[in-house]
């Protein structure tokens, strides 16, 4: 996995294997995995920091800010 203040991308042996959708505005901490997810926090120094979590093997993520 590699961490950009704003996305999380899988890497694999042929490539990118995934990127997830914008997750953050000013930044994003990763917290735990746990059962093939990935747990942590959007613009977690913000006032409203928000929650998120990745499914490891699709990239598909539950939170984080909503970008319309």
């Amino acid at each position: 996995l590699v961490a950009s203040p704003w996305v999380i991308t899988a890497l694999g042996e042929d490539g990118v294997r995934w990127q997830t959708a914008r997750l953050a505005i000013e930044g994003i901490r990763l917290d735990e995995v746990e059962a093939g997810r990935l747990a942590g926090v959007a613009d977690p120094d913000d006032d409203e920091p928000r929650d998120f979590v990745v499914d490891l093997h699709t990239g598909r993520h539950e939170g984080g800010v909503p970008f319309a």
